[in-house]
């Protein structure tokens, strides 16, 4: 058996439902993790701070989650490119690629959180106390930006090699280290917002010395000849040869984070659109979008780790597997949507009770959800095409796809929606599920144009 064999053997053997569940599994837990980071500091924040800080904190949520979005977009095409070279001998050159260039991105991004988190607040209209509490929680985020970046490239490098668990054991650390410096900085000394930032900063800081301790140790397959980072091959080399790897990276991470942020602006366009329609029906849908990030962590899931998966098979030669693959992760993911498509038709009230009592705002919220519950079947396929055509390099048309759903499809029937004279709730679930169609049937035409080019 050959080295790359003993890393990603669960990945290119045994039943395929199996291996995707296993490899998946850590990856939407993880997931799950991450998305309790921001909910972490803000209670926190709620308990033992003044509203000000509270408002501060859950705005600059908002913000960091754009600056992520650029790593975590750098870090999936450096994924795939990683799990696509491993037998040509060149992922050693790619990892150093991108750990070079994660390491620039995230001195990038951390200076600009800092130099302009001011001016973030003022364009985001906070309350003068509010503003100067939102300054300080980005400023100490910012100082950990670099540190994301670089225990990001390191989940990529496992993940690469099909080692998705990994990525758990970083998740639950930075997890429970920012859970705690919360506690002591917040709770206890009270410095308020930037006791919540410095809290990340130090968690961020912490994981990302535990990744490059844990890949010394125990690294993947393409870097246990070069484990001691000496030679050619180093993560932070600054030779020329490997520098080819990294255009690459920029070449086919450029749509991933595009897409990401292009879409989140467009998210914000609706929320305002939607907040114009009144504060029940805007209040209900607000409600129904907290649940939303939750619901779809599955389809997530499959998506990102559809991309490694695919670009593994095509290495080993193996493109019908990796098709298998894809229909396999799509019919796992239809399951969990289905029953959250059911849940939300029949059930949406109760699941909105759990953050309302209102019962006007209920009765909005159970409205939108019962209008949206098909979205998540549809996104089930979508996001699982996404996967797979990322994994494959077609990074341009996911991001094409996904521009037109959300700016030609999403936004001018949310708008007209919006303008009618009596707005509806359920109207707008409505006009999100048929955008998620349009999606999918985008991504599932150009599935079937390439697929019959490949024959």
């Amino acid at each position: 058996m050959t080295e790359r064999q003993n890393d990603t053997h669960i990945l290119l053997g045994g039943n395929t439902a199996k291996v995707l569940l296993l490899y998946i599994t850590p990856i939407a837990f993880s997931l799950f993790l991450q998305s309790l980071y921001g909910i972490t500091d803000l209670w926190i924040v709620a308990r033992y701070c003044q509203s000000e800080s509270i408002l501060a904190v859950s705005s600059a949520a908002q913000v960091t989650s754009f600056f992520t979005m650029a790593i975590t977009g750098m870090t999936a095409g450096a994924a795939v490119l990683m799990a696509g070279s491993g037998e040509s001998g060149r992922a050693d050159q790619t990892a150093a690629a991108g750990m070079r260039l994660l390491v620039i991105l995230g001195v990038f991004l951390g200076l600009l959180m800092y130099l302009g988190a001011g001016r973030i607040a003022e364009w985001m209209q906070m309350p003068e106390g509010a503003a100067q509490e939102m300054g300080r929680y980005l400023r100490g985020c910012s100082l950990g930006m670099l540190f994301t970046a670089v225990y990001q490239m390191v989940n990529a490098i496992y993940k690469s090699a099909g080692r998705s668990k990994i990525s758990l054991l970083f998740a639950a650390f930075s997890g429970t280290v920012n859970l705690f410096g919360d506690l002591l900085l917040v709770g206890q000394w009270g410095m308020g917002a930037a006791g919540a930032g410095a809290a990340t900063m130090a968690a961020q800081g912490l994981c990302a010395v535990l990744a490059l301790v844990y890949l010394r140790k125990s690294p993947v397959f393409f870097l246990k000849k070069t484990a001691n980072f000496s030679g050619g091959h180093r993560l932070f080399s600054s030779a020329k040869k490997g520098w080819d790897k990294t255009a690459e990276i920029i070449r086919l991470s450029s749509p991933i984070i595009l897409n990401s942020l292009l879409t989140g602006i467009s998210i914000l366009i609706v929320t305002s659109m939607i907040n114009s329609a009144g504060i029940v029906e805007a209040a209900g849908v607000g409600i129904a979008e907290k649940m939303f990030a939750f619901f779809v962590l599955v389809p997530t899931a499959f998506q990102e780790g559809l991309g490694t998966y695919t670009a593994i098979h095509l290495a080993a030669g193996r493109r019908s597997q990796a098709v298998k693959g894809l229909w396999t992760a799509f019919a796992c993911s239809f399951v969990f949507c289905g029953l959250i498509s059911l849940v939300t038709f029949f059930r949406g009230r109760e699941l909105a009770g759990l953050f309302q009592a209102d019962p006007t705002v209920l009765t909005a919220a159970a409205a939108y959800l019962r209008g949206d519950s098909l979205e998540y079947v549809f996104l089930a396929l979508m996001y699982c095409l996404q996967g797979y055509l990322n994994g494959l390099g077609k990074t341009g048309f996911v991001m094409v796809s996904a521009l037109v759903t959300a700016f030609l499809v999403r936004i001018p029937l949310i708008f007209w929606l919006c303008c009618a004279e009596q707005i509806s709730a359920e109207a707008i679930g409505w006009g999100m599920s048929f955008s998620a169609a349009v999606g999918s049937l985008l991504c599932l035409a150009y599935y079937w144009r390439n697929e019959k080019r490949q024959k």
